[in-house]
């Protein structure tokens, strides 16, 4: 029992650890632009699969992702939308997501700010606090 036990905590990663999160599926600000699915063209494209070598990610996921993101095999729609709020002390907040399902990202964007002690406001009543920099 004992050696299963030490075998098995040996094999579990660690807690909060997602070998899979900021892998290629990771489209965050190239959605919605003509980004190109070879990575020999495409920069973002080629560091997210390296780091998604380096965590081990199989080279089929690898794949799959890459042709879902492109719009090959099913038929998703994603939406990107940006969310304002206050966070925390009245910290103005800006959070941009790509998702499938607007009605469920809402809800759990208002969870977590109301979770953490903000609160999701209305569209620009922060937005005026910001600029866009880089790419």
């Amino acid at each position: 029992m004992e050696q299963y036990q030490a075998q098995k905590g040996k094999n579990r990663q660690p807690k909060g650890q997602n070998l899979y999160q900021d892998g290629p599926g990771d489209r965050g600000s190239g959605q919605g632009r003509a980004a190109a699915p070879d990575p020999a063209s495409n920069s973002k494209l080629k560091d997210a699969i390296a780091k998604a070598k380096a965590n081990n990610v199989p080279n089929d996921n690898i794949d799959r992702i890459i042709k879902k993101a492109a719009g090959e095999g099913s038929g998703d729609k994603y939406e990107a939308l940006q969310y304002e709020g206050y966070g925390p002390n009245g910290i103005a907040v800006i959070v941009e997501t790509l998702t499938d399902n607007r009605n469920r990202t809402a809800g759990d964007l208002r969870h977590y700010f109301d979770k953490f002690g903000g609160n999701l406001g209305q569209t620009g009543c922060v937005g005026f606090l910001f600029n866009r920099k880089g790419v």
